[in-house]
């Protein structure tokens, strides 16, 4: 009698588990928190992903990480099939990794990084060229030259100090340890309220950029199901309803967009040139 019982136990087990769990990587460089501290938001959020495309609310498996070697080691030691990740992580992977952009948390235009120096010291953001600069913004040099400061200054040419708090890079600022702050536009709006010694200025800004971006990723075995891909694609307009609903909160956006066509080269022409 115990066998028998045993053994159903055992059939029910099987039956119910799912047949494969898939891994998701959560990456924004420079981004807030722990991964930690993260993963029980992350965790509820996969089972909602998986429960809207009609799949095992385990099926996925994730991990949220803030710097980009953590990704990358996370991705690859887990052959991760989707990937959310920050407009620099997504575009240095292109090829390595042959991401293939799904929808942008939010929208295409989500993010406009500004560069802020102390009121009357610098004309042009060529004068960056070899001043320290502390920046928010994701990944390192070759972002900011491109995408950021629209190649007023080349990479080798750029100085840069990352940090993940927009308040530190603003206060470094005002107080004259660094040249330049580079923050998003949430940070810029609140500058009237912080106490600085002095008056800071926007001295340039980015063309608008995505913040965060789902992704497929497709590289031989780690390749995502086409039928998967489909699947999450038709459920993009609940993934921010329900349980998703904290995550879209905490990461600031009411919803996914859909890739526009075209979007992906022209952003990609612009980060390699």
């Amino acid at each position: 009698m115990t066998m028998r019982v045993s053994f159903v136990v055992m059939l029910l087990v099987l039956w119910t588990a799912p047949a494969h769990s898939y891994v998701v990587s959560v990456c924004q460089d420079k981004g807030p928190g722990t991964t930690g501290k993260a993963a029980p938001t992350i965790a509820t959020f996969l089972g909602h992903m998986a429960k809207s495309m009609g799949e095992d609310p385990a099926a996925f498996e994730g991990a949220y990480l803030n710097r980009r070697s953590s990704c990358d080691a996370h991705a690859k030691a887990n052959s991760s099939v989707f990937a959310v990740l920050d407009a620099d992580t997504l575009l240095a992977h292109r090829a390595d990794w042959q991401v293939s952009p799904i929808a942008h948390l939010g929208t295409a235009t989500q993010t406009v990084w500004h560069v802020l120096v102390r009121e009357g010291s610098l004309k042009s953001l060529s004068e960056l060229e070899g001043k320290v600069v502390m920046s928010t913004a994701p990944g390192g040099a070759r972002f900011v030259s491109n995408l950021v400061l629209d190649g007023a200054v080349t990479p080798d040419a750029l100085k840069l100090k990352g940090t993940s708090k927009p308040l530190k890079a603003l206060r470094s600022l005002a107080r004259g340890k660094v040249e330049a702050a580079i923050v998003d536009q949430d940070a810029v709006a609140a500058l009237s309220e912080l106490e600085l010694p002095v008056k800071l200025e926007v001295l340039g800004k980015s063309a608008p950029l995505p913040g965060l971006t789902l992704a497929a990723v497709q590289t031989g075995a780690t390749s995502a199901p086409p039928a998967l891909v489909k699947s999450l694609k038709g459920a993009l307009n609940h993934l921010c309803e329900g349980e998703g609903k904290k995550l879209c909160k905490t990461l600031g956006v009411r919803g996914f967009s859909p890739v526009a066509s075209g979007w992906w080269k022209t952003l990609g022409k612009r980060y390699d040139r």
